[in-house]
This record gives C-alpha cells, sequence and structure tokens, in this order.
C-alpha cells in the first residue's frame, strides 16, 4: 500500500555526493532531468514510461530530453509494465514507507494508552522498541 496525500513521504533520503558521482561530466540538462525524475519517482513511485510525459515532467523540449535520455538517463531506470523506477529509489521508498508505518502503530498505541488514563509508563516498552523497530531490516 503507498500512502497518500502531499506530506506522506515528506523527505526523501538524497546522497548529493553519490549524485555528483553517478552524474560527473553530465550537461547541466541532463542532470536536471536525472533529478527531476528521481524525485517524480519518490513522490509518485513510479513514471510512465512514455518519453514525451515525462520531457513535460521535466521540462524540457522532446528533442533535448530525448538526447539526454538515450545517452545518459535511461539506463538509470528499469521498466515494470508501463511503468519505469529507479530501483535505489524504490527501495529507499519502501524503506521510508515501513518506516512510517511502524511510527503510525507506535503513536496510535501511545494514543490509546493516555486516552485509557495511562501515562508513559504504560507504554514504555512500546516506545523503547520503536527504535529497534526502525532498525530492523523488512522480512
Amino acid at each position: 500500500m503507498s500512502p497518500s496525500g502531499p506530506d506522506a513521504l515528506a523527505w526523501i533520503k538524497w546522497f548529493e555526493a553519490d549524485f555528483r558521482l553517478s552524474t560527473g561530466g553530465w550537461p547541466l540538462g541532463a542532470r536536471h532531468a536525472y533529478r527531476t525524475l528521481l524525485f517524480e519517482n519518490w513522490y509518485r513511485g513510479q513514471l510512465p514510461k512514455d518519453i514525451a510525459k515525462l520531457a513535460e515532467l521535466c521540462e524540457l523540449p522532446l528533442p533535448q530530453f530525448e538526447r539526454h535520455w538515450k545517452s545518459r538517463i535511461k539506463a538509470k531506470f528499469k521498466g515494470k509494465g508501463r511503468w519505469l523506477t529507479n530501483p535505489r529509489i524504490e527501495r529507499d521508498r519502501a524503506e521510508a514507507i515501513r518506516n512510517r508505518e511502524i511510527l503510525i502503530a507506535s503513536g496510535r498505541k501511545g494514543g490509546l494508552a493516555r486516552a485509557r488514563g495511562g501515562g508513559p509508563q504504560h507504554i514504555g516498552a512500546d516506545v523503547s522498541d520503536l527504535t529497534e523497530r526502525l532498525r530492523r531490516p523488512e522480512k
């Protein structure tokens, strides 16, 4: 299940040094298009395979986008049916969704304990376990 709403995944795990290393020597338009597609992939969960739609997302003229796409960017995305995803964004996004669900569940438990007249002493085990749950890889 994908989170919904504009703030569902309000932050992106971003490694600027990795981005710069993987795009070193690229023209500015190619870097712009790639970064835009990564952010759109994060927000949307997937991208259309249609080149014209991708160019529109990047706000680049189609001929310019096609040049960058064919020479550099296409290799950074994998196809899934009618959609494209970047494997690293997909992995980080799945982790963010999982962590968000853990935080929501923990918040609900705390809220229920407080609503029942309890305080932090009643939810201590749940909250202390939260950090460990967030560190655990998904099974």
